[in-house]
């Protein structure tokens, strides 16, 4: 007989469903067909019948059952699920459903009748007929076992154990010998950061700094060795002879040979030692549990199989009308964000709903206003926060810190979260005080706090940057799913041990390149997703590309930033410095730098500054090289925490950016600046003023498709200018062009010029007085005929007094202008070698002078 089919909602006692099926009261039980507790039964005297009798006399919902024969009892096995009644968000409980697969005999007649009980917080499965028809437990059975061949789920264990593996080989290898060459303290009193090259008190308040906290420290790796084996490392550990072992210390940055560690505590890291990655294998085993869960058939990821098999088969979550007066210090939702946070109030458990936010479009708006209406209406509601990453984490709390009914807790590492977000930070037991918990994916997977915690909703924010290993170890703490992303700006990072991946399958590469967010939105039913189309960021010559280049035209602009007040050619909001062939280089690290950028970027940022002093400022590139060449070439202009790589910079943004583009060869070689992705977020980071700077022969050439409509909507919509126009715009401001510096010539290469000259103008003179001309046959008087072959000359004179000099040539080809009397001394000695004398200079009246005698 066929199975049901799992999308399908079936009545819970239908005689049609394969198999015995028997009910008692808010227990449903069906026997696997061909199972070894179909033909036990089938030898039990009453068969069905006598346990139904059994089962009858139960008055609690429980996860084992023991069915007793007269002879000896019985152990059911098989898969249970539960079920929920609609209404009341799916809190009230209906009934079990459970298919019995084989019996276990037990040993003493005495064993207990109750062996456990569902918890229904921990053990929901929220399975939801469309709207509020009844619930049917036997349809998440069949999911489960749907679920169970998906094969996204073999390929995703797969790159697990691959990262796995590939943490624990790195640990071994990735050893290197390090100098902390500073290191930073914050100030027990005003908590400024400061450096420990400042003295023992801080400049700011005066404060003894010995006892602060070391907060920040740079490891210089000793004998030049190769920083970039710790790319996607985000923990290290430190040794050192005579110290404590120290773990747990978050990578924040790597530049060229120096490691930028961030930590807490109250003794400084040792002068020198072995630094090498936190082989940290908790998150990796967490993901590998949920997966094999799911591959099981277990009821507690029961709600997430129903997902993977049959996405939306719960339908789309309901609209719930927006009550109460909106806060007074927050923007009020627009009608697309407030029929996206209608959706998320309204979700019954099991649901998943997405929501794709352009850049500018009020992601984080929708997701405050999320939380605090969904605390506000259930007092007993509890919301999990994530995202790739700690910064966006950092900017959803840090909008909510005003609301007394949300009480927030952060799971993080102390080095990682802001001051301002510190008091937010629990280290105790009970998270049960708190109603909103908030942490990044993998420190959320790995924490032991939430591991028998079941949140009412996981907001997943980034979730374009979160591959499907790092979603579904997440999925099971909630029981609705909401993820907030862009499927057009970056996916998830590309570390070493990502790209080392062995692809095998189609699917291999989906689960390695792509989020799980991508993977579900074209599974989703329409109305379980919506799209936040009005952009507040930038004046909409800037929006006006990034909706035209990838969204369809789609977006509208709404910017209320006034345009900044610059000079030409910086009066537009969308200018591209076209700086022609200047050529690249690469470092040691084989990272591609651009000196005339950055030369460049220097006179545009000094200009901006001049003009607008407290505007917002950043400068990106495309590349870390450049970054660290701009970091400090800008020292004093720009600060540092501004200047990033592009992929560093998504989700901020700058009252004004300069685009370093770098790239600049005959080739058209433009490596990974042909993605689109990464050049959406380049370009739409930027409100008022976006400029930028690149050879558009060498990035058009390498992609015309997306760098060529780019520069036509900068020749359009804005200016294309030269480098000549910089150098202009420098001079109107008061400051001294780089730019101009750069392309001088340098003092020898200057004295070798003038010697060239010189030896040109010897060289003209010497032919100008040896050479004769002779017409028919006629030698000029003066000049000695040339010699008869065969005849031996003796004296060669020639008399040069009677030749001319030839007049000076200027660089440029010009003739030089020369002085009055710098022309009259000349012509003297000519006159009198002719037999005359010089003119004599008239005297200077005021009247016009007559003809000289």
């Amino acid at each position: 007989m066929s199975t049901p089919n799992p999308g399908d909602i079936l009545p819970l006692w239908d005689p049609d469903i394969p198999g015995e099926v028997i009910s008692a009261g808010r227990l449903g039980v069906r026997i696997r067909p061909g199972s070894p507790a179909a033909a036990k039964i089938a030898m039990i005297p009453g068969g069905p019948r006598a346990i139904l009798d059994v089962l009858e006399e139960k008055k609690m919902i429980e996860i084992g059952y023991t069915i007793t024969k007269p002879e000896k009892p019985l152990e059911c096995i098989g898969l249970f699920n539960s079920t929920l009644l609609t209404g009341r968000l799916g809190r009230t409980p209906k009934g079990l459903a459970f298919e019995m697969t084989d019996f276990q005999e037990l040993e003493s007649p005495d064993y207990p009748i109750e062996k456990s009980r569902v918890h229904l917080r921990y053990q929901e499965l929220q399975l939801v007929e469309e709207w509020d028809g009844d619930l049917e437990g036997f349809t998440a059975i069949a999911l489960r076992e749907k679920a169970k061949s998906e094969p996204i789920l073999d390929s995703t264990m797969r790159f697990v154990e691959h990262l796995r593996d590939f943490r624990e080989d790195l640990a071994e290898a990735a050893v290197r010998r390090y100098e902390a060459t500073e290191q930073w303290v914050e100030c027990p009193r005003c908590e400024e950061i400061v450096p420990t090259s400042n003295g023992m008190h801080c400049p700011n308040c005066g404060e003894d700094m010995r006892g602060g906290e070391f907060v920040r420290a740079i490891l210089h790796l000793v004998g030049d060795q190769d920083a970039r084996v710790y790319r996607g490392i985000d923990s290290l550990t430190v040794r050192s002879a005579g110290f404590p072992e120290y773990r747990g210390m978050s990578l924040d940055k790597i530049a060229g040979f120096d490691l930028w560690v961030s930590f807490r505590r109250y003794d400084p890291l040792p002068d020198e030692g072995v630094v090498l990655p936190t082989a940290s294998v908790e998150m990796f085993e967490a993901q590998r549990s949920v997966i094999r869960q799911l591959q099981i058939g277990s009821p507690r990821t029961g709600a997430m199989a129903a997902e993977l098999a049959d996405p939306g088969w719960l339908g789309s979550p309901p609209y719930m009308p927006l009550e109460g007066r909106p806060a007074h210090h927050l923007p009020a939702p627009n009608d697309e964000q407030a029929e996206a946070v209608a959706r998320v109030m309204g979700m019954r458990p099991g649901q998943l709903y997405l929501i794709q936010g352009p850049p500018g479009t009020g992601k984080t708006t929708a997701i405050v206003e999320s939380i605090r209406r969904i605390l506000g209406r259930h007092q007993g509601g509890s919301i999990l926060l994530s995202s790739h990453s700690n910064d966006a984490v950092d900017t959803g709390q840090e909008r909510l810190l005003g609301f007394s009914h949300v009480r927030q807790a952060r799971i993080a590492e102390p080095g990682k979260v802001p001051r301002r977000l510190r008091q937010t930070l629990f280290e105790g037991e009970n998270l049960q005080q708190f109603n909103l918990v908030a942490g990044t994916c993998n420190r959320l997977a790995i924490d032991s706090r939430l591991r028998f915690m079941v949140f009412d909703w996981l907001i997943l924010d980034e979730a374009n940057k979160v591959r499907s290993n790092e979603a579904l170890a997440l999925m099971p703490l909630a029981k609705r799913w909401v993820m907030i992303g862009d499927l057009n700006q970056l996916p998830p990072v590309m570390e070493e041990a990502a790209l080392s991946f062995e692809i095998k399958d189609p699917l291999d590469e989906i689960v390695r390149d792509d989020s799980f967010y991508g993977w579900m939105w074209d599974k989703v039913p329409p109305q379980s997703k919506i799209m936040l189309p009005r952009q507040y960021r930038m004046r909409e010559p800037i929006g006006k590309v990034v909706s035209d280049l990838f969204y369809d035209g789609k977006l509208v602009h709404e910017s209320p930033h006034p345009r900044m007040p610059l000079p030409w050619p910086f009066d537009r909001e969308l200018v591209w410095v076209d700086t022609g062939a200047q050529e690249e280089y690469r470092d040691a690290q084989r990272s591609v730098a651009n000196e005339f950028e950055v030369a460049l970027c220097k006179d545009i940022t000094t200009i901006v500054r001049k003009r607008v002093r407290k505007a917002k400022l950043a400068v990106i590139a495309m590349y870390n090289s450049q970054v660290n060449r701009l970091t400090s070439a800008l020292k004093g202009i720009v600060p540092p925490d501004d200047i990033e790589s592009v992929d560093a910079f998504e989700g901020r943004e700058s009252d004004a950016v300069i685009l370093s583009l770098v790239r600049s060869n005959d080739r058209a070689a433009i490596g990974f600046l042909n993605d689109p992705n990464r050049v959406n977020v380049a370009i739409s980071r930027a409100k008022k003023l976006l400029v930028i700077v690149g050879d558009s022969k060498t990035v058009i050439g390498g992609a015309p498709e997306l760098f060529g409509p780019l520069f036509e909507h900068a020749k359009a919509d804005g200016l294309v200018a030269g480098v000549g126009a910089v150098v202009t715009a420098c001079q109107r401001v008061g400051v001294r062009s780089q730019v101009q510096r750069l392309s001088r010539p340098r003092r020898g290469d200057r004295r070798r010029q003038n010697r060239r000259r010189r030896r040109g103008r010897d060289q003209q003179g010497t032919l100008a007085g040896a050479e004769a001309v002779v017409v028919n046959g006629a030698t000029p008087e003066g000049v000695e005929a040339p010699l008869q072959e065969g005849v031996e000359q003796v004296t060669a004179r020639v008399d040069t007094s009677e030749v001319a000099q030839p007049e000076p040539v200027a660089p440029n080809g010009a003739k030089p202008r020369r002085s009055r009397a710098r022309k009259a001394a000349a012509e003297a000695p000519a006159s009198a070698a002719a037999g005359g004398e010089a003119p004599a200079r008239p005297a200077r009246t005021r009247k016009k002078p007559t003809e000289p005698a």
